[in-house]
């Protein structure tokens, strides 16, 4: 979790699963007031994007040109959302207001586009219920997302939405059944008596299961969890078709029961991980679990946050050799500084148990790593000689210098890998048929075929 904002309670935060190599940017000084922001960048698909919950307060003052200095930080593509407590028809919403106006002018001059479909993101429950517009997602041009709202609140008056990149891999899931053993015993007492008991069962059994296709690493739903759910979207739409006083009450009603449920399900599972540490032998997995609680969760690529914080596409296109030994030690220096912020750990603790901690190597080693795997692809490939060969001839280089330690620690090069033969049999093909050229018109081809003999004896 991501929540930068130093003034009271923050209302904007963003998670990132640590399998994504990201990193914090700092926004502090370019927000205050009624404005709120945090933003990361991550890395998706080799292109680095930065990912800003914003978050403008109601009922204070505002300067929507305040966003040109926030954009400025965020890079070339981004993707910036949030609560904006603005109005206007160009999101979705049937008024317009001053704040929106001012905010649809700045997004003019930005270029942006608004991913919203029209689709309201807001109910309110309190007072004279209505449903409005007043989150807004903008993302930089050229980028392509899919925008859309879910039906269930989860107990919140903002929609939660989906924003998803066009052409991105499908999640996977899985289809989970669970059986309604209420509605699986009601099956069979109404059930005849003359059936067949077995067939009995497996018809009640498969009218009370309900199949549920849930994300992959998901558990399964919980029966209970998600019939409370419906009731209450069934209870909300209710309350905001009718706006009857009862019609509410029973809304309030069916949302404490479902949190209750919610809360005692997280107390249960709690429950059940101190019962499997009680189980455990040993004490490594009481260790992980402390050290998760304390620490947090830590980066998995910690290289990576480094080179997404120094605004390097990739690590392996970094002209390493080119490097400065000043350049070195500085990017030497975030990387011990990123590594402890990823670890939790305080700003003077040793270098060696840092990296320990963190199962990596230095990043003078990790460059070293990088040129000898690539004077080994050259070993390996089919036609590397040459360039081996203008490393060797340049001794005083640093890649020449690289090329005689890879020597040095490997004595018997390999050798290059060959491809395969191809699966079909390679085509047979001739450019002259006989004393014929394939380049010459059948015409003429029949006429030199005929003279061949003739013109033999000429020349030009």
């Amino acid at each position: 979790m991501v929540s930068a904002h130093p003034q009271g309670r923050p209302r904007c935060a963003v998670y990132v699963r640590r399998e994504l190599p990201h990193a914090n940017i700092n926004v502090a000084d370019v927000t205050g007031g009624a404005l709120e922001c945090c933003a990361v960048t991550v890395r998706l698909r080799g292109v680095d994007t930065t990912v800003a919950s914003v978050y403008v307060r109601p009922g204070q003052r505002w300067n929507a040109a305040d966003l040109l200095q926030l954009t400025a930080r965020l890079g070339h593509n981004y993707l910036l959302c949030g609560d904006m407590n603005a109005h206007h028809t160009m999101w979705g919403s049937r008024t317009c207001s001053s704040r929106g106006r001012d905010l649809v002018d700045v997004i003019h001059q930005l270029g942006l586009q608004v991913l919203n479909t029209g689709s309201f993101t807001f109910v309110r429950k309190t007072g004279r219920p209505s449903c409005t517009a007043i989150d807004v997602s903008l993302a930089s041009e050229g980028d392509r997302y899919h925008w859309a709202t879910q039906p269930d609140c989860w107990g919140s008056d903002h929609l939660p939405i989906v924003i998803t990149p066009a052409g991105g891999k499908i999640p996977r899931t899985r289809q989970c059944r669970t059986v309604d053993w209420r509605a699986f015993r009601q099956q069979l007492k109404e059930a005849p008596k003359t059936q067949d008991f077995l067939d009995l069962v497996a018809a009640a059994a498969q009218a009370a299961t309900i199949q549920s296709w849930v994300p992959e690493n998901h558990p399964v739903p919980d029966l209970r969890h998600l019939n409370l759910r419906a009731a209450r979207r069934r209870a909300e739409r209710k309350y905001l078709k009718a706006q009857r006083p009862d019609h509410r009450t029973l809304f309030n009603r069916v949302d404490a029961v479902c949190r209750r449920h919610a809360n005692r399900r997280r107390r249960q599972s709690w429950q059940g991980i101190c019962h499997s540490l009680s189980q455990a032998r040993g004490g490594a997995k009481a260790w992980r679990l402390l050290r998760s609680l304390v620490i947090g969760p830590m980066a998995r690529q910690p290289v990576l946050a480094v080179a997404i914080r120094l605004g390097i596409m990739q690590t392996y296109a970094l002209p390493l050799v080119q490097l400065a030994q000043h350049r070195k030690e500085q990017l030497e220096r975030q990387h011990r500084m990123a590594i402890r912020r990823f670890m939790g750990l305080p700003r003077q603790s040793p270098v060696a148990a840092s990296l320990a901690e963190a199962q990596t190597w230095p990043l003078s080693l990790l460059m070293l790593r990088q040129a000898l795997n690539h004077v080994d692809r050259l070993h390996r490939a089919p036609r590397g000689d040459a360039l081996l060969r203008r490393l060797r001839s340049r001794p005083a280089s640093r890649m020449g210098q690289i090329c005689t330690l890879y020597e040095e620690l490997v004595p018997a090069a390999p050798c290059p890998i060959q491809p395969p033969p191809p699966h079909q049999q390679p085509l047979d093909v001739h450019l002259e048929l006989g004393n014929l050229s394939k380049r010459r018109t059948p015409g003429p081809k029949n006429f030199v075929a005929k003279n061949y003999v003739v013109f033999q004896g000429f020349r030009v």
